[in-house]
């Protein structure tokens, strides 16, 4: 056989075989549900002929909740089953917002000469606990009651700002003058703590506790 040359390509046929070696089948139920309730008010009084005190209030209060199960189906890749689990996860969470404003507005001249200072105060108040866990099933779908991996994760936030608000206004000459002054002050409080259980123990110990406060 002469010497193949530089430019020669040497081609070979390779077959490929792709081997099955594990099979997972999930069958995922869920059942979730969100209910709230709002209220909201405002009242004035005119305490003369030119001042006016103003009051809104608002509340809203709200609760969901999430309830899933996922069941796993574990084969090998001849067909056999060799694990079937299920993995139950339920959260709830609830809040409630709570928002006041009051605001006093005096008329020296309308739409010209006006003096106006607004308060304004929200407070805010956030649950969520979610619960996960594993357990093992019969072939029938029905669980064994051992539960294993167990999880929860719970978060308490509180937020509250303020804010402060004045304007004037007043002809000057010809012409209008606008002034005023606004400030904002927020704290925020927020706590997040994760418990696990050891394998082969029931009991909990915390994996995380995290907690972070902000003002400004």
């Amino acid at each position: 056989m002469p010497p193949r040359s530089p430019d020669d390509v040497l081609s070979v046929d390779v077959e490929s075989v792709e081997v099955l070696s594990a099979v997972e089948e999930q069958d995922i139920i869920g059942d979730n549900g969100f209910k709230g309730e709002n209220f909201s008010t405002n009242v004035d009084y005119k305490l003369n002929k030119t001042d006016v005190l103003t009051n809104a209030i608002s509340i809203n209060h709200r609760r969901s909740i999430d309830d899933s199960r996922n069941l796993f189906l574990e084969k090998n890749g001849t067909g056999t089953q060799t694990d079937n689990s299920s993995r139950p996860r339920d959260n709830e969470s609830k809040g409630i917002n709570f928002d006041y404003t009051s605001a006093l507005k005096r008329t020296f001249e309308p739409r010209k000469h006006e003096l106006g200072l607004e308060l304004r105060f929200n407070h805010s108040h956030d649950e969520d606990a979610t619960s996960v866990y594993r357990e093992s099933v019969t072939s029938d779908g029905t669980p064994s009651g051992a539960q294993i991996e167990r999880q929860t994760e719970a978060v308490d936030a509180v937020t509250k700002s303020l804010t402060a608000q004045l304007d004037y206004t007043r002809p000057v000459g010809k012409s209008k003058l606008e002034t005023g002054y606004k400030g904002n002050a927020r704290w925020l409080d927020r706590d997040f703590v994760m418990m696990v259980t050891l394998i082969g123990s029931v009991i909990f110990v915390r994996r995380a506790h995290r907690r972070l406060l902000f003002q400004t």
